[in-house]
């Protein structure tokens, strides 16, 4: 972050504004997509005019995204697959970080016998736009494990490092894995079912009898979890047992080697286990949120931190939803504490037709390249009966300067005065992404640095009146 910033902002002086209660609607804009079972979603690093998807079966299709200024964005889905694993039910997908330079390419499936696999391709080198099907390369075969608590999520890391989805040290089950699949150096050469490198600074590489891949312990199906763009925060949802399940945070900060809680803890509520010898209770990472079934909820079925710039009353809300609720939630914390929770989905139109959509199993809530939201459906188990929408705004935003209220109070109040510089200037001096309002080149925008850019697009904005 940049922190010096040449100017005098003592002759500011209130620019008027109508004043009028900001809502955060949001509409759903459905992407054209065939009637598959959406699983995962997501976009190489760097890359905004892609968008990669998962259905159930295991073929990855892409949709090229253009933006062109103030409309929607428009979608059009690419005629081939861009890779394909044969599988009964698809989990997930993840880039590697050099992607644009290695085309690595990772898929985690259910590979048939209650087993799952880990399954690496190259791009191929004569079209960026369909990997080639000879580059295929295990990673990890898992052995025994059931159709509910296969592999979930799978994501890079800052170090670099990939991980795959509970108390006992001597199984992969119930774990955050972390791997370095890209290492040269394969620490399993006569296992072709394992073809990887333990790094070194895993919390159990070196404990005899402990797997050495375990990253996180005490969870029990973290069916989708996501890192934040911004600050590398892991956020998890956890499907639970009898209760509905629970998000957990984990500040960038953490070394490794939590103990999440599972079974000792069915979210808040205590359960029955004999808990790791490493830890005593106190030190459980407790959930920052905790469901029960209630209300309609059966799996929280994972999110992300919203760091675009469209949705603006969303900025640095932790969005997710649940399977069978068919809700999307998000939630403010300042950290770790809960501020407020809201569910979005009850007013969600299609943003072309005008009618309310009904969401059936939500799969996963995704990000794009730009760091926008699309809500994956699919119907358990099965390869057919899906859906994907991206959020897009609806009804009035707040203007991109209206970030403060009467007092210096972060939040929007339909008033562009002098309140939103304070505001602004404490938003950037202190790290916080609401004051990444602009792009390289002082253009309205997202980039994940504070710059003068930002200052830049800000002023702009504010004497725009928008």
């Amino acid at each position: 972050m940049q922190t010096t910033f040449a100017a005098c902002l003592c002759w500011l002086v209130p620019l008027a504004a109508t004043a009028q209660t900001m809502p955060d609607y949001v509409d759903a804009l459905p992407l054209p997509v065939p009637n598959d079972a959406w699983v995962w979603a997501g976009s190489p690093p760097g890359d905004t005019g892609r968008l990669f998807v998962l259905e159930g079966g295991g073929r990855v299709r892409i949709l090229t995204i253009a933006r062109p200024a103030g409309q929607l964005p428009i979608y059009t889905l690419l005629p081939n697959d861009f890779a394909s694993v044969v599988s009964p039910q698809a989990r997930s997908a993840a880039f590697a970080p050099d992607f644009a330079v290695s085309g690595k390419f990772y898929i985690a499936a259910e590979s048939g016998g209650g087993n799952s696999r880990i399954t690496e391709f190259t791009v191929s080198a004569s079209d960026p736009n369909v990997t080639d099907p000879a580059s295929a390369r295990t990673v990890r075969d898992f052995t025994g494990l059931s159709f509910d608590h296969a592999v979930g999520s799978i994501h890079f890391g800052r170090d670099g490092m990939s991980s795959a989805n509970s108390q006992l040290v001597t199984t992969v089950k119930g774990k955050m894995l972390r791997i370095d699949a890209r290492s040269l150096i394969d620490d399993y050469p006569a296992d072709n079912t394992r073809n990887y490198h333990i790094p070194a600074d895993n919390p159990l590489a070196t404990r005899s009898g402990a797997a050495p891949e375990i990253w996180h312990i005490g969870l029990r199906n973290p069916w989708r979890w996501s890192f934040d763009r911004w600050n590398g925060d892991m956020w998890i949802c956890d499907v639970g047992g009898s209760r509905a399940g629970e998000v957990d945070w984990l500040p960038v900060s953490h070394s490794g080697y939590a103990n999440l809680g599972w079974p000792c803890f069915d979210g808040t509520s205590p359960g029955t286990c004999s808990l790791n010898a490493d830890f005593t209770t106190g030190q459980l990472t407790p959930p920052l949120l905790s469901f029960n079934r209630e209300n309609g909820q059966c799996s929280t079925s994972g999110g992300a931190m919203y760091r675009g710039s469209e949705i603006r009353p969303w900025r640095g809300r932790f969005v997710w939803s649940d399977a069978c609720a068919a809700q999307v939630y998000s939630a403010a914390f300042t950290g770790g504490a809960l501020v407020d929770v809201q569910t979005h989905a009850a007013q969600l139109r299609n943003a072309t037709t005008g009618n309310t959509v009904s969401l059936g199993s939500i799969s996963m809530i995704a990000e794009d390249g730009a760091g926008e939201l699309y809500i994956l459906q699919a119907n358990r188990g099965t390869s057919s009966g899906g859906a994907i929408y991206r959020v897009v705004p609806a009804g009035p935003q707040p203007p991109l300067a209206d970030v403060g209220r009467q007092g210096g109070q972060a939040g929007a109040d339909g008033e562009l005065d002098n309140n939103d510089f304070i505001v602004f200037i404490d938003f950037y001096f202190s790290n916080d992404p609401r004051a990444d309002v602009g792009a390289q080149g002082g253009i309205r925008g997202v980039d994940q640095t504070l710059d003068n850019n930002d200052f830049v697009a800000f002023i702009d904005a504010y004497f725009q009146g928008n």
